[in-house]
């Protein structure tokens, strides 16, 4: 009886064991999930500034080539709200880059 009594306290402390191991396992878990969603806002704040930037270079290149502060404030504009992007249209922007590539081929 004595016999039975120890293997199945040694029984229980395993099973206590494994338990307090699967909850560290599902803590890792949840904190891996949270650092991932983390990482992963960082990310895409990084795009955004990323696009913004090359909104801002474009901006500069076409003021320098063409002088003209009306284009330089709309670029600029258009990388600091993006979300007001819809009112300038492709159309325009394409139009205005090669009004550029225009005058650099006669300069």
């Amino acid at each position: 009886m004595k016999d039975l009594d120890r293997q199945l306290s040694l029984r229980t402390r395993e099973l206590d064991v494994i338990r307090a191991e699967l909850k560290s396992v599902k803590e890792f878990r949840r904190k891996r999930a949270q650092m991932q969603r983390e990482l992963d806002e960082v990310l895409n704040s990084l795009l955004l500034l990323c696009t913004r930037l090359k909104s801002i270079v474009l901006a500069l290149f076409l003021f320098h080539h063409t002088n003209n502060i009306l284009v330089f404030i709309q670029c600029i504009f258009c990388a600091l709200f993006p979300e007001c992007w819809h009112v300038y249209s492709r159309a325009v922007t394409v139009d205005k880059l090669t009004r550029v590539k225009k005058i650099n081929a006669h300069a």
